[in-house]
């Protein structure tokens, strides 16, 4: 073994033996500092991929909208705050009905984040 190795590849070796070529030691507890081997399972860069999107833990261009993780409005918050805007209610009294800063208003208003519902 020679060049830095993560600690979850060297508990799979010592309990499951050798890393076939093109495999990722991957986890089942979303924990990337886990040792357990129970937790620990082979697959490649794309299941590595695949389950990053199905349990919400990619970046937010991966996953618009609520099914983002990080998302603290849903699809109906944000229709809402585009049918207010188009009323002409201001930014700020959106802002403070929504719980979300004003800049943030302006980008959904112009369609520049949540551009899935346009």
């Amino acid at each position: 073994m020679r060049g830095k190795w993560s600690t979850h590849r060297l508990s799979w070796i010592l309990f499951y033996g050798e890393i076939p070529d093109g495999m990722w030691v991957l986890h089942r507890c979303d924990n990337r500092k886990c040792v357990n081997p129970n937790h620990l399972y082979l697959g490649t860069h794309n299941d590595n991929m695949d389950d990053k999107v199905k349990r919400h833990r990619c970046r937010a261009k991966s996953q618009p909208g609520e099914i983002n993780g990080r998302s603290k409005l849903t699809d109906s918050d944000v229709l809402l705050i585009r049918s207010f805007a188009s009323c002409g209610m201001s930014h700020g009294k959106i802002a403070a009905i929504s719980k979300i800063n004003k800049a943030q208003v302006g980008k959904i208003i112009r369609g520049q984040s949540w551009k899935h519902l346009l």
